[in-house]
């Protein structure tokens, strides 16, 4: 008996298959740099709602003080085991207010872990508070006689620079660089103006409170000998700042400057 017609296996040859993954790649190229873009936009628009939320704490707990707090979230003091806290829990009821989604620390609400655990912050300059001089005018005095350690994962009071990079006139070293955000005697992006201080009593609604850094872009620089990590110029990288008013505005680094230390520390 004679059998019937053989049937063809179809199948892909090699060409279709390189087509195939190469129109794959050229849409993941597409898609990723997308995904990430909006991901960004959202760990933004999250920020700005923390720091939106922190300025109407911030209104409130000036309500009740009538002063403004020595800082937003906290910080622990040398030798003493629990934080000493401010706007948060009364004024602001979550911890997570104070952390931007793009800090990489991590912390944990129910109790003293993460960074509470001796890994906070580098020990930073004491908060100041304003004493009126005998013949007349104020001086800037510490409001303890020890030290403080801010959070990692407040991104508001303070913030970490990438770590084990040089970034010039900032980490020389190449060491992780600690950023100090708020400070009552701050004045505008540290000019010294003291109606742009929030140790004055009545300072103005533009003045300054404290800005977010953790959405900083910087640029490898290959020619820097070492090759250093340099912050990107002009609009391409962006701090998201907050005012006295409650108003907020993304500024281009580079005006804010290559790290944000309180004047005079």
């Amino acid at each position: 008996m004679m059998g019937g017609p053989k049937t063809k296996r179809s199948g892909f040859s090699l060409i279709e298959m390189l087509v195939v993954i190469a129109i794959i790649a050229i849409l993941a190229g597409l898609i990723f740099p997308l995904a990430t873009t909006m991901r960004e936009k959202g760990n933004q628009s999250a920020c700005l709602s923390n720091l939106q939320s922190i300025g109407q704490a911030l209104k409130l707990y000036r309500l009740d003080e009538r002063a403004y707090p020595p800082a937003l979230y906290g910080f622990l003091i040398e030798g003493d085991s629990a934080p000493t806290t401010f706007l948060y829990p009364f004024y602001a009821r979550s911890r997570r207010e104070f952390k931007c989604p793009d800090n990489p620390n991590r912390f944990d609400e129910a109790g003293l872990a993460g960074p509470f655990e001796g890994a906070s912050s580098p020990i930073s300059a004491v908060p100041l508070e304003r004493v009126p001089r005998p013949g007349g005018g104020y001086d800037d005095k510490p409001i303890l006689n020890k030290r403080i350690a801010y959070y990692t994962f407040d991104s508001y009071d303070g913030g970490v620079l990438p770590p084990q990079k040089k970034i010039p006139s900032v980490v020389p070293t190449g060491m992780p660089g600690y950023e100090l955000h708020f400070r009552r005697d701050w004045a505008y992006f540290g000019a010294a103006d003291s109606d742009r201080e929030l140790l004055n009593r009545n300072p103005e609604d533009g003045t300054f409170v404290t800005t977010c850094t953790y959405h900083r872009r910087y640029n490898y620089n290959y020619a820097a000998s070492p090759p250093a990590l340099v912050l990107a110029q002009g609009p391409d990288s962006w701090d998201i700042v907050l005012f006295l008013d409650g108003h907020t505005e993304k500024i281009p680094s580079s005006q804010v400057g290559p790290a944000v230390l309180s004047r005079g520390s």
